[in-house]
């Protein structure tokens, strides 16, 4: 995927992303006063407008894994974001988190995926905007994560605990250190160790719940690191 994105109309510098076309378009309806398209090239549905509180809020697309998402926020730096939060889902890997419940990132492991490519990073960790994350608190449990493009279960044998794993967040939060913008996450717990995993429906009120938590923060965050 070419890091340039095919924009109708500029992002703002805070933006909201999120992996499903489908969840972003619902976030944006949630969210934005009158949301107008601002990206629809390869799927990647984007939309920006005014919120509430009289705020620019572009809510973006990324598409599933690593590479294409931080592709799309390259494109989005590009045009002058600064500051962004991840809204996805994740795979609970510990029998004490349900479905629906919400974590906030405090470290992303990167175990496979473009992440490892990115040069500014602690160790093999992808570490979230400090800032963001504070103000991200109400959000949901503080958690380290994972991230690899594999989806079947973890092969780390005496490693580093986390609470779950996901397909893109160590991968953009290490960008996101390396393009020198503010970024934070927070994770949508869709699937359990037991198999179970939870329908589109089901998830419908955590997301649109973290994605209230993801603009507070980003309105009450600034734009520079």
């Amino acid at each position: 995927m070419p890091t340039r994105l095919e924009l109708i109309a500029e992002p703002a510098e805070a933006v909201i992303l999120s992996g499903d076309p489908r969840r972003t378009f619902h976030l944006a309806q949630e969210l934005i006063e009158e949301p107008r398209m601002t990206h629809l090239a390869r799927g990647l549905w984007g939309y920006g407008g005014k919120t509430a509180g009289g705020g620019n809020l572009t809510v973006q697309s990324t598409g599933a894994g690593g590479p294409g998402a931080v592709a799309v926020l390259s494109g989005l730096v590009e045009h002058g974001t600064s500051r962004v939060v991840r809204v996805g889902s994740c795979t609970a890997e510990v029998s004490d988190l349900a479905l629906g419940d919400s974590l906030v990132v405090e470290a992303a492991l990167a175990e496979d995926g473009s992440s490892a490519f990115f040069p500014d990073r602690n160790d093999e960790w992808s570490l979230p905007d400090r800032e963001l994350t504070e103000a991200l608190a109400t959000a949901g449990r503080l958690a380290r994560v994972a991230s690899r493009f594999r989806t079947d279960p973890p092969l780390r044998e005496g490693g580093p605990a986390v609470s779950a794993f996901d397909l893109q967040t160590a991968a953009l939060l290490a960008a996101a250190r390396e393009f020198g913008i503010r970024a934070g996450a927070v994770l949508v717990v869709s699937g359990t160790p037991d198999g179970s995993f939870a329908t589109e429906e089901e998830l419908a009120d955590p997301f649109l719940a973290a994605g209230r938590a993801a603009l507070r923060a980003l309105e009450a965050v600034g734009g520079t690191p």
